[in-house]
């Protein structure tokens, strides 16, 4: 930049506008601030004020960028626009000025404008032949028209013009504007862009291999995931992609596989296999139309939708020109029924095309179908052959599975050293699974010495990692081991870890906290917090919650109301989990009018499941209050409760 471009004058203005100019400058940019600014901008002051040849501007060297820091974002030049020219070889349209009147710098944005609109990808030629009809006006029409522009790119999104202006009027270098923070929008907006470019460059590239656009699509997908959450992001991760579209001669294959793996194509359903174009996708023709095209083109459209998917065309390419990583994608289509019908014996045909290649996942896969008989007959020898493979080269859930098979199969696959010894593999590798199965033979002494030290090494680990049992186990050694110092308060805080889990198997920390809050109730929000906790573990199956809440409101405490309804409602829901204590209870409450208003049908019915004696109530006496068929049909829904509730 010369020093007129950098302080924003014509040359050769006169002094005192050169002196006025450079104090209106210099107040945003202070040599506490920014030594390397100040001392650029003062020196094209002095070299302003020494002008006295009116061509020597134009000879000048291009000084090196001014790193302004109030309010201006820092360059990361990544893209160079082609030469203004030419453009893909497609020749600008003429602009036509009617009169010489008209020409000003406002008629020239509009026409700006409304060109880019035509041909956005268009954008760094249209933006240097308006700045060609602007060297007929003054410096002062240049001005304008920058000014305008950035306004106008502040509310319109013209993503390749912004880029292309942001580069042409060096927004990132200068100082001065009046709209300070819109520029330094813009320039964020431009570093968003080229951050953006940079990562996906790595995955664009003419005559791409089938496998090397699997692998790539792979790449693409997971920057997208990573962006698809921040709206900015997304819009300029389109125009970095639309851009290595238009810039590359990619295969139709690769791009339909784009349009999948980035979400601009959706279905409603995953057992209906038609894939429809997002709204999100079809807005892109008004950003690159050419980009656009080139995807639309990739894929056949029929109507409003395409299909067979085309990751699985992808996939079915590459496998039929022999990579073997495309015969194990395959295979797991097939297996999971996503992208193409469920088709086990196919998947098993290609996870063991895959797995003869040494293909690790696919040996684990294939291990996986032997074990649960899918795909094949189930053979757990064979599993643990695949098994054995696969844990051989590292991967841990295969070394996990294996130290399962070595546990749990019947002799001669049982091995506790075995078993012992794969857990701890995976299980160094951080497989949750293996972590806290390997706290289990430590804390039960299968296979080596019962140890609670080793056992809580490994409970914790998983604990860590959110698995619910190991966080449960750890709450327990914290509570009541004897190898390891008791600490009520980790204690608590892994029974809360794993009650709020959410996932199966909360009720018994549930329960424990249920105690903990009942036992320490000197505190009223203790007796609430019991309530909540019993209550969670009562819901999901606890026998022992469920008594505790039932005797609390059948007979009430001093901070629980009596309330024999609900009592008569968790001895019920125990009997019906099997409870025969519970089932006397409920009968007895039906025969008595206890929490309901009486019903011996229902009372026959409990002691009818229960099979004892009721030590609250005479069975005779009962028989003495009902009529036959009454009993007939008690016994009746008795057999069927038994048999539907399978107890």
């Amino acid at each position: 930049m010369n020093c007129w471009e950098i302080l924003g004058l014509q040359p050769g203005v006169e002094e005192r506008d050169i002196k006025r100019r450079y104090a209106k400058l210099v107040k945003n940019c202070r040599p506490e601030d920014s030594p390397e600014a100040w001392q650029q901008l003062h020196d094209a002051y002095e070299q302003a004020l020494r002008y006295d040849d009116e061509d020597q501007w134009q000879e000048e060297e291009e000084e090196q960028p001014i790193n302004m820091s109030r309010g201006i974002v820092h360059p990361r030049p990544v893209m160079t626009f082609r030469a203004p020219n030419t453009f893909s070889g497609h020749p600008l349209p003429d602009v036509t000025i009617k009169s010489e009147g008209e020409f000003t710098w406002q008629a020239v944005l509009d026409m700006l404008c409304e060109e880019n609109e035509t041909t956005p990808e268009h954008a760094p030629m249209q933006l240097a032949k308006a700045l060609s009809f602007l060297e007929k006006k003054d410096l002062s029409s240049r001005m304008c028209f920058e000014e305008a522009l950035l306004l106008h790119l502040h509310r319109v999104f013209r993503p390749l013009l912004t880029l292309a202006a942001a580069q042409t009027f060096r927004w990132h270098l200068v100082a001065g504007s009046r709209q300070p923070a819109i520029q330094t929008e813009i320039n964020e907006s431009c570093l968003l862009y080229y951050r953006i470019e940079k990562q996906i460059t790595p995955f664009f590239a003419s005559n791409l291999s089938p496998l090397e656009e699997m692998e790539n699509g792979k790449e693409m997908a997971t920057i997208y995931q990573s962006l698809k959450d921040n709206e900015e992001s997304l819009k300029w991760f389109d125009i970095a992609v639309l851009n290595k579209v238009a810039e590359f001669e990619l295969s139709d294959n690769y791009m339909a596989l784009l349009i999948e793996y980035l979400s601009y194509s959706w279905r409603k359903e995953k057992m209906i296999r038609k894939w429809k174009l997002t709204e999100r996708f079809n807005n892109l023709a008004m950003q690159h139309h050419s980009g656009y095209k080139k995807l639309l083109n990739a894929i056949k459209l029929k109507g409003l939708f395409y299909y067979p998917s085309s990751v699985f065309q992808s996939c079915l390419h590459a496998a039929e020109q022999g990579y073997s990583l495309a015969w194990y994608s395959l295979g797991k289509m097939y297996y999971e029924g996503d992208e193409v019908s469920q088709d086990l014996k196919l998947a098993f045909n290609w996870f063991t095309r895959a797995a003869q290649h040494n293909i690790i996942d696919a040996q684990y896969a294939l291990g996986i179908m032997y074990s649960d008989g899918r795909g094949t007959d189930k053979n757990i020898s064979e599993a643990r052959k695949w098994f054995l493979l696969a844990a051989q080269n590292g991967n841990a859930s295969a070394q996990y599975k294996l130290a399962r098979i070595s546990r749990f199969a019947d002799e001669p696959l049982r091995n506790y050293e075995e078993a012992l010894q794969w857990y701890l593999s995976a299980a160094t590798q951080g497989h949750d699974l293996a972590q806290y199965e390997l706290g289990q033979m430590y804390i039960q002494g299968i296979g080596v010495e019962r140890d609670e030290v080793q056992a809580h090494r490994w409970f914790l680990q998983s604990a860590e990692q959110g698995y619910l049992y190991a966080q449960y186990h750890t709450a327990r050694l914290y509570s009541e081991s004897e190898s390891i110092p008791q600490d009520q308060e980790k204690a608590l805080y892994w029974f809360t870890k794993a009650a709020k889990n959410g996932a199966d198997g909360a009720g018994d920390a549930m329960y424990e906290l249920g105690k903990y809050y009942l036992t320490n109730n000197d505190d009223p929000e203790n007796n609430a917090e019991a309530i909540q906790w019993l209550t969670g573990a009562a819901q999901r199956g606890r026998i022992e919650a469920i008594f505790l809440l039932a005797e609390m409101y059948l007979y009430g405490t001093k901070d629980i109301a009596k309330d024999e309804n609900h009592a008569l409602h968790w001895y019920e829901k125990a009997a019906r989990l099997g409870s025969t204590e519970a089932q006397h209870q409920t009968a007895a409450m039906y025969a008595q009018g206890t929490g309901t208003k009486i019903d011996n049908k229902q009372a026959w019915m409990w002691l009818t499941i229960a099979g004892n004696n009721n030590p609250w109530i005479e069975k005779d006496a009962l028989r003495c209050l009902m009529s036959e068929q009454d009993i007939q049909d008690a016994e009746q829904t008795a057999a069927n409760c038994k048999r539907l509730l399978r107890i």
